[in-house]
């Protein structure tokens, strides 16, 4: 399938599909041509549970940023407890993290007298366009936050399992267990012993919101490969979160400064890896007849640290050019309180009223959420050696409200994305446009 954009039709949408990937054009001027593929993102699935708060409602939600053949389900190993649940709760807090949603809390009320252990997990098959070559890398994050005080009985992860009551996980985060570093030798695992003393003395405090952030390299080895496989997992907390938000996020940054920084390597025969056919869990599991309250949100998977927002600038990293002459958008001398985004889910606004076009260099490749332009005089021009990926958790957009502008560098869709010009105002993408592995 290919198309071309023509001339601005102010007033009226028109719907085009590239690959997966879905593009609003609500009245713009350019010229471009697409051909249908598989898309490619950075970002391998999200989800901010954007679903209706209540007792159980995250049973058959199928949105975020996956695909809607999949939706939540209850999973796990307990059939003790008559109150299992995943129920959609209002959004957790983190400081000033992006929180776009509201969180999931994962109820485990295992009743047994004989103490058998057992487990309630929110469960949804990974997305059908979910691919890691092998010897990839996986980073996750997400929220947590014990709603209920923890016991030395509890056990709580983030993890990827091909069976849906979770006693297979290939890949797991343990934010909290009483087992100490997850150790075995058909997984890549990583958890936290949260200590079986006074619950003053736990490492993660009832009520308490923090980010888990994990990491699985050289993922999906063929058989017989012994070659090491790492697993690490970082959590912070709000104060340890503002201490490094202003910084780009590499693993080196986050060993210097979580509050909890565990890791595994393994080795074997039978390498460790997840495709498609999998599915993700959140998981909260219990014994003795002691509940587990543990609440999620802001689920995310991605391929590099770099597409986790709210690191690296600002939270949401919302940049306004400021300069009003021709600059390279990598200085951050041209941006108000030098915020220079670039980052998924990042914003950037040329707003200011310049009277002659206005040329911003982009060398590098730039990654963005959010554009807007705006001038009633004149209009901005991106070019330059670089690109432009578009690549928001929840879509990403484009908008002109005023003014003529050019965007002359490549542009790759990694999201779904809205293109929004107003009457009066026009803008032209010259370059070509992608979210395909194929293109004209």
């Amino acid at each position: 399938m290919s198309f071309s954009f023509g001339k601005p039709v102010h007033g009226k949408a028109r719907l085009g599909v590239l690959g997966s990937r879905r593009v609003l054009v609500l009245a713009m001027s350019a010229s471009a041509a697409m051909t249908a593929g598989t898309a490619v993102a950075d970002t391998l699935f999200a989800d901010s549970f954007n679903y209706p708060v209540g007792y159980n409602s995250l049973i058959g939600q199928s949105g975020g940023a996956w695909d809607a053949s999949s939706s939540w389900q209850i999973g796990g190993s307990s059939t003790v407890g008559a109150l299992n649940s995943i129920s959609v709760v209002p959004g957790l807090t983190f400081s000033d993290y992006p929180v776009n949603g509201n969180a999931v809390e994962v109820l485990s009320n295992n009743y047994d007298p004989n103490a058998t252990y057992g487990s309630v997990s929110a469960v949804r098959k990974l997305p059908a366009n979910f691919s890691v070559p092998v010897g990839g890398t996986i980073f996750t994050s997400f929220l947590f936050q014990h709603a209920q005080e923890a016991s030395f009985a509890n056990f709580s992860n983030l993890g990827f399992t091909y069976n849906l009551a979770g006693d297979f996980n290939a890949l797991h985060s343990t934010v909290v267990t009483t087992f100490g570093n997850d150790v075995g030798g058909d997984r890549a695992a990583v958890g936290v012993a949260n200590g079986d003393g006074p619950s003053s003395a736990a490492i993660l405090q009832l009520g308490q919101t923090y980010l888990a952030i994990s990491e699985f390299n050289n993922v999906n080895l063929p058989i017989f490969n012994n070659d090491p496989q790492t697993a690490r997992m970082w959590i912070l907390r709000a104060s340890d979160y503002d201490a490094i938000k202003s910084v780009p996020l590499t693993e080196a940054v986050l060993e210097a400064n979580a509050y909890v920084a565990v890791s595994q390597t393994i080795s074997g025969p039978y390498p460790v890896g997840v495709d498609n056919t999998a599915y993700l869990q959140m998981q909260a599991g219990t014994a003795y007849g002691i509940n587990n309250r543990t609440d999620f949100g802001e689920l995310r998977g991605f391929t590099s640290l770099s597409d986790l927002p709210g690191f690296g600038g600002s939270t949401g990293q919302t940049g306004t050019w400021t300069s009003t002459s021709a600059g390279n958008y990598t200085v951050a001398g041209n941006w108000e309180n030098g915020i220079v985004p670039n980052q998924t889910d990042a914003t950037a606004n040329f707003t200011a009223d310049v009277s002659v076009p206005l040329t911003v260099s982009l060398d590098p490749a730039i990654k963005l959420g959010t554009l807007h332009f705006a001038s009633a005089s004149s209009g901005y021009v991106l070019s330059g050696g670089g690109s432009l990926t578009l690549s928001g958790t929840n879509g990403a957009t484009v908008t002109a409200t005023s003014g003529s502008h050019q965007i002359d560098v490549p542009v790759t869709l990694a999201s779904d994305t809205n293109i929004a010009v107003s009457s009066g105002a026009s803008l032209l993408i010259s370059k070509p446009i992608t979210g395909t592995t194929g293109k004209t």
